[in-house]
């Protein structure tokens, strides 16, 4: 994960950026694809400000976006929160992403088993007027089938499997 730290009005040093790139590069460990992070540290400046600092961190990649704003009254304490921010949006989404995963695999057809070689002598089932597997479509619902025989109803649609068409 490409890290990129920023300041607006803050002198950030060495030893933030390490813990900064630490902390946040280990948040790829959740979901795949996450390519880049914008990490942008800001000061307030007014006095009755007790939580001085506003670290604002954008996480992209692959169709994913995750923000987050927080403050603190320093930057480690800042930093602690935004990745316990992060880490909750992560969680969420890898969760959204697995019953998304669950919910599209149904849509999938079934494999339907090349049928067995004909014996010498017999006329494939092209030639003989029947349907084979390969001539069959399938719709977004895995439990029905198409049938491309115009003989067979009106409708053209059963539930039974391929070789009862």
């Amino acid at each position: 994960m490409d890290v990129i730290i920023s300041g607006r009005n803050v002198e950030l040093n060495d030893e933030v950026r390490e813990i900064v790139e630490a902390k946040i590069g280990r948040l790829d460990r959740f979901v795949r694809g996450i390519e880049r992070a914008d990490v942008v540290f800001q000061e307030e400046k007014n006095p009755r400000i007790t939580e001085k600092v506003d670290l604002e961190v954008t996480l992209e990649g692959k169709g994913h976006h995750l923000r987050c704003k927080v403050n603190g009254p320093d930057e480690l304490s800042a930093i602690d929160r935004a990745v316990n921010k992060l880490e909750k949006q992560l969680r969420k989404l890898k969760t959204k992403l697995e019953k998304n995963k669950k919910h599209n695999g149904a849509k999938v057809a079934r494999m339907v088993e090349p049928p067995a070689p004909a014996p010498a002598g017999v006329p494939p089932a092209s030639e003989a007027g029947e349907v084979t597997a390969d001539e069959l479509e399938f719709s977004a619902d895995w439990t029905w089938w198409r049938c491309p025989k115009p003989s067979w109803s009106p409708s053209n649609w059963c539930a039974a499997r391929p070789s009862r068409c």
